[in-house]
This record gives structure tokens, sequence and C-alpha cells, in this order.
């Protein structure tokens, strides 16, 4: 299966490790894509219609170092779909953002994965963001699987309120 868009050569988790601060948004989302003129037009109007559903088209000319946290959060997400994946990982998404941005940039994922299909499989330690968005949960204390199921069975297991709020042992 031929890649859409090559990932950047030094990938990372965020726009800084990736090398990109000085990158102008379209060129973050494209990676190092090199092609003939009219590839590279075709693939410059993906990248703007992926900026476009993340809310950041209106910025495209603008350099990445100069974007809110939040905002960058959203130019990864778009680099995340420019490969059209069928699984997206989110190693702790909103890890660093205030609660308004966690809500939206955790909505626009679920709705971009929905209409596109993409399962996602998210770490995260914010309690809120992980019942409100995950249709399946899994806990780990230790290493050790304590629960698994849906938002509200893990709510109510015994174990996983002994672990978080009572004497955190994981023996059964």
């Amino acid at each position: 299966m031929a890649e859409r868009f090559p990932a950047p050569s030094d990938a990372g988790g965020a726009l800084g490790d990736l090398g990109l601060p000085e990158h102008q948004l379209v060129e973050a989302v494209l990676g190092d894509f090199k092609v003939d003129l009219v590839l590279d037009a075709m693939h410059r109007e993906d990248a703007g219609r992926l900026l476009e559903r993340v809310g950041m088209l209106d910025q495209a000319d603008r350099a990445c170092s100069v974007l809110a946290y939040g905002d960058l959060k959203r130019v990864e997400l778009a680099v995340a779909l420019a490969n059209e994946p069928r699984l997206l990982l989110m190693d702790e998404p909103t890890a660093g953002m205030a609660p308004a941005e966690r809500i939206e940039l955790m909505r626009l994922a679920a709705e971009l994965a929905r209409s596109r299909g993409i399962a996602v499989l998210f770490t995260e330690h914010d309690m809120d963001v992980v019942f409100g968005y995950a249709d399946r949960v899994i806990v780990l204390a230790e290493g050790k699987l304590i629960a698994q199921g849906s938002p509200a069975q893990v709510r109510a297991d015994p174990r996983v309120r002994e672990v978080y709020l009572g004497t955190g042992s994981t023996d059964p």
C-alpha cells in the first residue's frame, strides 16, 4: 500500500519533536513529501482540507512555532490523519491542555474518527476525558490488568475504586 504522505523522517510525538517549529502548517501536514508540481498542488489541497477539518485553515500560512499549544495539538491531529490510518494512536493527547481545549480536541478527534471509520486507541490520565470519549476502557495498575469494559462498568468496578481511591493493592 502506497503512503499518501510519508511520515516525517524524524517522526516523534509532538510537532516540536518533528523538527517543524518553523514550518508552515501545510508543510507540517505534508511532511517530507517531495513531488512534481501537479502532485504537489494535489497534496497541498489535501493538506488544506485536513487543516480545514481541524479548524486551522485560516492559519495555514503561519509558522508552527507561533501557534498556541491547543492549536498545535489540532495540527498534530491533521498530521496523524494525513496517511489515512485505520488506527489512530494517541498518547495522552490532552496533556498540558486547558479543560476547554481538552474537550474540544477530543470532540474533534472522535468526530473525525467516526466520519473516517478510524479506530482510536488512546492513553490518558484525565478521567473526564477517558469516561467522556472512550467506548471501552482498560485499567492497568502496576502493569496489571485490573478492569476492562464500558466506561460505566469500569467506573463501578470495586477493584478500580480500591486501587485508585483506597488501599492501592493490585492483588485480587
